[in-house]
């Protein structure tokens, strides 16, 4: 009798002490005056579900913004803040709830840039960046945060698996105007186009890259690099763009003939260019527009002098001199300009391949004469 009377106060204690520990929405109502967050987070779910009505629901919304407010306003990142936010991310009122995910987005980049700044905390903050990804997934500003972090830190995790997220997003427009991105969207595209597979697959593989948006910025860009004979992505640009069917028809016949210039190498392009500088050549207003804008270029176009076998450049060269001329005599006015001393360049030799110009045409009247004879009586015979 006495351990049951013992039992049954003891229990009483309980049921008492559960009663103290639970708030009640007028309780909830008095830490949401007070601001003070942490506590109510502590307590918000002691209301059983069916008491969690509109008055419950606009309270947590509430104080779930305005502590991830405060706790960015205070940039203060710390574990205890982090994980009471990442409890706040499960609760499926706030997992649509846009300012919530928008501060939680920032907070997440905040705490991992502040974690890889420690010495040695690298494994750790990756595992951290996994863990966190993972209570935010698929959200298009957290991806490209996440992804930018990688490749500022070099961590040992590939960037593209985060930023293909914003590529492909509609807001595509926005991330890809993002070096880092533009960066991993290049080295994606290279690898399509020197692969072995057919036109109609590359181009395929080149939709499925990213968004139709941020197409849109990649073909500004690969266009500003045709007009920039010297870069590293001048060709390949080109064949991008053809393949795409972005070049502006206006442009259509500059690039043709900058391909040309820079050494034609892909047959299907070959033949688009050759054929547009044979147009060229029977249309001298369209090759008026085409000088004029070859002409700023600096350094000047012209890998192919000193390109394939003289054999074959012979037969490329014929076939400019038959229908762009002037060019090669203005490429070979500005060599010799240069390596006499006649003009200063501002940025040095604009003709690369002067000397393979030279040297093909010895003995043919591709090049006018008296250039010839000044370029050999500056330069060593070839």
């Amino acid at each position: 009798m006495l351990k049951f009377l013992l039992a049954i106060t003891l229990l009483n204690f309980a049921t008492l002490a559960v009663k103290a520990s639970t708030y009640d929405m007028k309780d909830l109502a008095i830490l949401g005056q007070e601001k003070n967050h942490l506590e109510f987070f502590a307590h918000m779910l002691d209301l059983r579900p069916q008491d969690r009505q509109a008055q419950w629901k606009t309270l947590v919304e509430e104080m779930a913004i305005g502590f991830t407010g405060k706790v960015l306003k205070n940039q203060h990142y710390s574990e205890e803040n982090l994980q009471a936010i990442e409890n706040l991310a499960k609760l499926p009122l706030l997992k649509n709830n846009e300012f919530f995910i928008n501060h939680y987005s920032q907070i997440i980049v905040k705490y991992l840039g502040q974690c890889l700044k420690t010495p040695g905390h690298e494994k750790f903050c990756l595992k951290k960046l996994e863990t966190l990804w993972k209570s935010l997934p698929g959200d298009q500003d957290l991806a490209f945060n996440l992804g930018n972090l990688i490749v500022e830190h070099n961590l040992n995790r590939d960037p593209w698996d985060f930023f293909k997220i914003s590529a492909k997003s509609e807001m595509g427009h926005f991330y890809c105007q993002k070096p880092a991105l533009q960066t991993i969207l290049l080295k994606k595209i290279k690898e399509i186009s020197q692969s072995t597979t057919s036109d109609a697959q590359k181009l395929s593989l080149f939709n499925q890259l990213a968004h139709s948006d941020c197409w849109a910025q990649l073909d500004q860009l690969l266009i500003s690099y045709m007009s920039r004979p010297g870069h590293q992505w001048n060709m390949l640009a080109f064949e991008v763009l053809t393949l795409r069917n972005k070049l502006d028809s206006a442009n259509s016949d500059l690039y043709n003939t900058q391909y040309f210039l820079g050494g034609p190498k892909r047959k299907s392009l070959f033949n688009s260019s050759w054929n547009s500088i044979k147009e060229l050549g029977q249309d001298f207003s369209r090759r008026e527009k085409v000088l004029k804008q070859l002409k700023k270029m600096d350094p000047l176009p012209g890998h192919l002098f000193s390109q394939f076998d003289m054999k074959k450049r012979k037969v490329l060269l014929k076939h400019l001199h038959q229908n762009i001329p002037e060019y090669l005599d203005f490429y070979a006015l500005n060599c010799i300009q240069f390596y006499g001393g006649l003009k200063e360049f501002k940025n040095g030799n604009p003709t690369l391949d002067c000397a393979g110009l030279f040297k093909a045409s010895k003995g043919e009247e591709w090049i006018q004469s008296h250039y010839q004879k000044q370029f050999f009586a500056i330069k060593n015979p070839l």
